[in-house]
């Protein structure tokens, strides 16, 4: 690979990975404003919605790791992907939890 190939290849994978970052702050947003509607509709008082927002960051903070080594064994495009369809997945199933519990067991990133 030439010098300039190599250069541009560097900024469309800073893109990518900074659409990640959009895309991970997004959803924590989106938590934060839904909360008021998650108190209404889950009947949750503020530990239980305290404990909504603590399970998302731990949540990230442990799959950050994990996506980490992942990455680190089988590269790192097959370990965006991969984090992208679980934390894809794990949205889609948020409108299905009945309860504030489920909700808090269920955040991914």
């Amino acid at each position: 690979m030439d010098a300039q190939k190599v250069y541009e290849r560097r900024w469309k994978i800073l893109a990518v990975m900074s659409l990640s970052l959009v895309i991970t702050l997004l959803n924590n947003v989106t938590v934060n404003v839904a909360l008021p509607e998650l108190s209404k509709d889950l009947g949750a008082d503020n530990t239980e919605l305290q404990w909504i927002m603590d399970a998302y960051v731990v949540v990230f903070g442990g799959t950050l790791l994990v996506m980490g080594a992942f990455g680190d064994r089988f590269g790192r495009k097959p370990a965006l992907l991969t984090g992208s369809l679980w934390s894809d997945s794990f949205q889609r199933s948020q409108p299905c939890m009945p309860r504030p519990q489920t909700t808090s067991s269920g955040r991914g990133p």
